[in-house]
């Protein structure tokens, strides 16, 4: 299956696109490939909690190397905190927004404050930004 079937069979949505893009430029998969100085691993950069708590299962960090076990692993992680009783009262944040936060600062993510709050800030732009040059 070459890489363009893999993202297709995946029905990958375009915020997964562009989390994807954000966090390793798209990186296929396939090889080891790790960020956050070894903390992260995966072409979504996912860490060894973000994992557990996902219930994918496979082995961690070597199932995080194939694409479609990343994306699997990032769906299982919003379906357990992209969940209405999470996010705080009047937010005015879209899915997408609450995802990205979610997904690069952790389960506390939309009651951060202070340096990681404006850093969850600089995500969620940078993530924004691919979404709407995906919808070119």
């Amino acid at each position: 299956m070459n890489f363009l079937s893999l993202v297709v069979a995946l029905e990958m949505t375009p915020l997964e696109l562009a989390i994807w893009e954000v966090e390793s430029g798209q990186f296929p998969g396939g090889t080891p490939f790790f960020g956050d100085n070894g903390a992260a691993a995966g072409p979504m950069q996912v860490h060894k909690n973000y994992w557990i708590d996902s219930g994918v299962g496979g082995k961690y960090p070597d199932s995080l190397f194939d694409l479609g076990h990343s994306v699997r692993c990032f769906r299982g992680y919003m379906d357990r905190y992209a969940i209405p009783s999470r996010i705080p009262a009047g937010s005015k944040m879209c899915e997408n927004e609450i995802k990205s936060r979610l997904h690069n600062g952790g389960p506390q993510a939309l009651r951060a404050t202070g340096k990681k709050k404006k850093n969850l800030d600089r995500y969620w732009e940078k993530v924004k930004k691919v979404l709407k040059e995906l919808q070119k």
